[in-house]
């Protein structure tokens, strides 16, 4: 007699791709923006970002990548106006 396998119980496991949250994070989404994209709750999302480093490591390389797009777009700015050149000036070199 063959035995019966055993049906899955519950919802199955949410799947985070962790690449997907780095290049979010580096557009600057929120949380529950990138909740929405992957096709999680956002409850589920905050959970996996509590419970997972990598997801957690990712946001903060994410947002890190968004800043330095923002600083080499203003820095190439910089050399056309000299608003920005100002700017910058006073934001970098504190004067």
């Amino acid at each position: 007699m063959a035995k019966k396998t055993k049906k899955k119980r519950g919802r199955p496991k949410a799947k985070i791709d962790v690449d997907m949250v780095r290049r979010l994070a580096a557009l600057f989404a929120t949380s529950k923006e990138i909740a929405v994209t992957m096709g999680v709750a956002p409850s589920t999302f905050y959970l996996h970002q509590r419970l997972r480093q990598d997801i957690r490591d990712a946001m903060v390389e994410g947002r890190r990548l968004g800043k330095m797009s923002i600083r080499r777009r203003l820095f190439d700015m910089s050399a056309k106006n000299a608003r920005v050149l100002i700017h910058m000036s006073k934001v970098y070199l504190r004067e």
